[in-house]
């Protein structure tokens, strides 16, 4: 999301607040010793405070157990699996939140319970803007796979779904029209960074 973003003209930065500080391991080049590493134009925050002067921030946790995110912000988007206790931590963020909330489920299958059923009986809250599913795709799953062994790389195939998700929740917090977020994921698949830096 952070790259689609960039390519939409956005200054874009990824606060990684995880224990370990886990997207080093994606990102990391040579700069072992700075707290803000650049990759394609988006600033990864390792130095565990927010910095301010964005126009996005996207924060990513190990555990949102640990966290309560009561902070007041324009919108929250929520990337979470089908399971319940997963499901049962962003009941509890939603339900404190002060900001509308964009929940995104990835990996569901055929089977399992659906957005109809999380609706009405998990997540109630009228915090909860919109929900969106992803449903289980092979080659998601082998890009995210790849991406913890050996980085970011070119992402040249997301699903239709995946891809679909992607374009109605940047539309939602950027006011975007669908026009342009497709060409920013189309720019993003074939590896354009829009450099915005030259303007600061």
């Amino acid at each position: 999301m952070a790259f689609i973003l960039n390519n939409l003209g956005y200054h874009v930065i990824v606060n990684d607040m995880s224990e370990n500080r886990e997207l080093g391991d994606i990102v990391s080049l040579d700069d072992f010793n700075t707290d803000i590493k650049t990759y394609r134009n988006v600033d990864f925050n390792f130095s565990g405070e927010f910095l301010q002067g964005y126009d996005f921030m996207i924060n990513y946790y190990d555990d949102l157990r640990k966290k309560v995110l009561n902070d007041r912000f324009d919108c929250i988007v929520l990337n979470t699996s089908v399971l319940r206790s997963d499901l049962e931590v962003c009941r509890g963020i939603i339900n404190s939140s002060k900001s509308d909330v964009i929940m995104i489920i990835r990996d569901r299958t055929d089977n399992c319970i659906n957005r109809k059923y999380i609706s009405k009986y998990i997540i109630t809250s009228a915090n909860l803007l919109k929900m969106h599913e992803i449903s289980l795709d092979f080659y998601d799953k082998e890009y995210q796979y790849m991406m913890d062994y050996d980085g970011i790389g070119k992402i040249k195939y997301l699903s239709e779904n995946y891809t679909n998700v992607l374009i109605k929740t940047i539309c939602s917090v950027t006011g975007k029209g669908q026009g342009s977020v497709k060409k920013a994921i189309k720019n993003m698949r074939e590896g354009r960074i829009f450099d915005n830096r030259f303007l600061e």
